[in-house]
C-alpha cells in the first residue's frame, strides 16, 4: 500500500520492483488529475495495471480495507499542513501497524527541513512507541528522512539486495538519486532503533 501520491514518483519507484499488486490512496482528485505532468519522471505508474487506485483518506483506508499488507508506504505533506497532522501520530502508526503481515515494513518518508530538532525527534519517538524495530536513513542533508519500522527485527539480506540492485530498471531509478550502487544506498543508513 502507498498513502500519498504526490508526483507519483515514490509509487512509480516502488512499482520497478517486482510487486504483484499495489494499492495506492490519495486523497486528493486533484492531485491525480495532475499525474500527467509527472509521467516522465514517475514511469507513468497511475498506467501500470498492478496498481489499483483509491480515493480516500489515508486513516479512513486502513480502518476499512479487509486486506493485509507485506509493505506500507507512507509519504504525507509537511505535518504543519492542515489536515496532515494525524498521519504523524500514535493512532495512525497503531493502524499502519494493524494492517501489516506478520514480518512486513512500515515505510515513513517525512521531512526534517523547515522542523525543528525536537519536532523531528518527537516524530522518531512516536512510530518507534509503535514499532520497536527500526532503521533511519536520510538524503545528504538530512532533509528528508525515511523511517523502516517493523515489529520483528529488520535482518537487510545483502546478497538479495545487491541480486535486486543487478535490475537495470532498480539501478536507473536510484541513478536518478546519485546512487551508483549498493553501498552509496547503504551509506544513507543513519541509525537504528532496537528494542
Amino acid at each position: 500500500m502507498i498513502i500519498g501520491h504526490g508526483s507519483g514518483i515514490t509509487a512509480g519507484s516502488a512499482m520497478r520492483h517486482p510487486i504483484e499488486h499495489a494499492d495506492l490512496i490519495e486523497i486528493s482528485p486533484a492531485v491525480l488529475r495532475a499525474d500527467s505532468m509527472f509521467t516522465d519522471t514517475n514511469y507513468g505508474v497511475l498506467s501500470d495495471p498492478r496498481v489499483q487506485v483509491f480515493v480516500d483518506d489515508g486513516q479512513s483506508f486502513l480502518r476499512t480495507v479487509p486486506r493485509r499488507y507485506d509493505i506500507i508506504i507512507s509519504q504525507p505533506p509537511n505535518p504543519w499542513i492542515a489536515g496532515v497532522g494525524g498521519l504523524f501520530t500514535v493512532e495512525y502508526f497503531e493502524k499502519v501497524r494493524n494492517r501489516l503481515n506478520p514480518g512486513g515494513l512500515f515505510s515513513f518518508w517525512f521531512h526534517a527541513y523547515e522542523q525543528s530538532d525536537e519536532a523531528v525527534q518527537l516524530m522518531v519517538r512516536t512510530v518507534g512507541s509503535v514499532f520497536p524495530h527500526i532503521m533511519l536513513f536520510g538524503d545528504n542533508d538530512l532533509g528528508n528522512l525515511i523511517a523502516i519500522a517493523s515489529m520483528e527485527p529488520i535482518e537487510p539480506d545483502f546478497a538479495k539486495m545487491e541480486r535486486r540492485y543487478q535490475n537495470s530498471k532498480i539501478r536507473e531509478n536510484l541513478a536518478r538519486l546519485g546512487i551508483p550502487n549498493l553501498a552509496a544506498l547503504l551509506s544513507h543508513h543513519r541509525v537504528s532503533q532496537k528494542q
